[in-house]
């Protein structure tokens, strides 16, 4: 096992320990007090952060190891491995103040439509059980491996530089980049084998890796069930009764049934929207997720963040775009002034929303307009 992989297992348990807090950017270096940084979130100096970065991979020193360099495509990576795509990300962003952009990672998903832009001065959000993740944490980080201890560890090669030089290398080689196998051998294999044997030949000549990671899946599948199951019953949330021919037709909701999702427990759907909002996000940049909810019928689920009051929903409108997005949703593309036209049309026509619709006239100061352009133009003679 290489020495970065050491290092990168200590950060996955912190950001998950961390996913139901407040959303929140963290800057990778301390920029301003007045900025929250990561570094002051794990109650750990920069110098040793950037430490761990470079160790586990996800950076680099240069200029006499003055100059830190954050290594964006390896943390991608990195999170993708560990499938903590949902709680954590990094992007870079100007501050002001400074020459060059910085690079920030937000760590958190409640109430992400109310998350400030990267480097925004301000007190973080709380996050749950702070000073519980931080212990964990640093006992991580004392039982990562000596220098000693890494330099008798195995080194990864560049492929430029394998050689064949026996049948035992052989062996090993073909499942260096099966990640399937590549994460068994690293993360499970270590659970239940002597770390003497770790580093022997011990593959079958023939695994299969498709059926190892369909075993997986499988077992993953089995105890998340029982364990929801099992939390449901604790917190005794809602559950909702689903007859036996939903569950038994394979025409309904048939990728729910595939990936072993619980058809029941309201949690977990609600879970499950935040996360494909979160994917959605990533992978198209857009706040709306679009389906068929019928073959020739698509529809638009916008995200629109909770607002208490009139000064929040405007912020909330400007810095996630959400009325455009319905607007673009209502009418389709190049018609949302159309579609605002109709929409705010039937909304003045409906008896149901007329009262609250007259004061919205009122308290933007169009009365007296619409009366003045609803009054004939007076005849003023003219005197010669």
């Amino acid at each position: 096992m290489s020495a970065n992989v050491f290092y990168q297992e200590i950060f996955p348990e912190f950001v998950v320990g961390a996913r139901e807090s407040d959303a929140q950017w963290y800057s990778i270096k301390p920029l301003h007090n007045d900025i929250p940084s990561l570094a002051d979130l794990l109650e750990v100096s920069a110098e040793n952060l950037q430490g761990l970065f470079v160790k586990a991979g996800l950076g680099k020193l240069g200029h006499a190891n003055n100059f830190f360099s954050f290594h964006a495509s390896k943390f991608e990576t990195f999170c993708s491995v560990f499938m903590i795509q949902d709680a954590c990300e990094a992007t870079r962003r100007q501050v002001k103040g400074l020459k060059t952009k910085q690079w920030f990672v937000r760590l958190g998903s409640q109430y992400y439509g109310d998350l400030s832009d990267p480097g925004t001065k301000g007190r973080a959000p709380r996050v749950q059980n702070i000073r519980a993740k931080r212990r964990d944490f640093q006992d991580a980080v004392s039982k990562l491996p000596s220098l000693q201890q890494e330099a008798e560890l195995p080194l990864e090669e560049d492929e430029e530089e394998v050689t064949n030089e026996g049948h035992n290398e052989q062996t090993g080689d073909r499942h260096e980049n099966d990640l399937v196998l590549l994460r068994v051998q690293r993360m499970l294999l270590p659970l239940l084998m002597k770390e003497e044997f770790l580093y022997q030949d011990f593959w079958s000549p023939d695994v299969d890796s498709a059926a190892v990671g369909a075993a997986l899946h499988s077992i993953v599948t089995e105890l998340r069930q029982h364990r929801d199951d099992s939390l449901s019953a604790i917190l005794a949330t809602v559950q909702v009764p689903t007859s036996p021919a939903t569950k038994e037709s394979p025409s309904v909701v048939p990728t729910l049934k595939a990936y072993g999702v619980s058809l029941e427990d309201r949690r977990v759907h609600e879970n499950l929207l935040r996360d494909l909002f979160f994917l959605n996000k990533k992978h198209d940049k857009s706040n709306t997720l679009y389906c068929k909810i019928r073959n020739d019928f698509t529809s638009s689920f916008v995200h629109v963040p909770s607002s208490k009051g009139f000064v929040r929903m405007k912020e909330n409108a400007r810095k996630t775009k959400w009325l455009p997005d319905v607007l673009t949703a209502l009418g389709g593309p190049g018609k949302e002034h159309e579609s605002l036209l109709d929409l705010l049309t039937y909304i003045g026509q409906n008896d149901k929303y007329k009262s609250t619709w007259e004061e919205a006239i009122r308290t933007n100061g169009l009365v007296l307009q619409l009366w003045l352009a609803s009054q004939p133009v007076p005849y003023i003679p003219c005197s010669t």
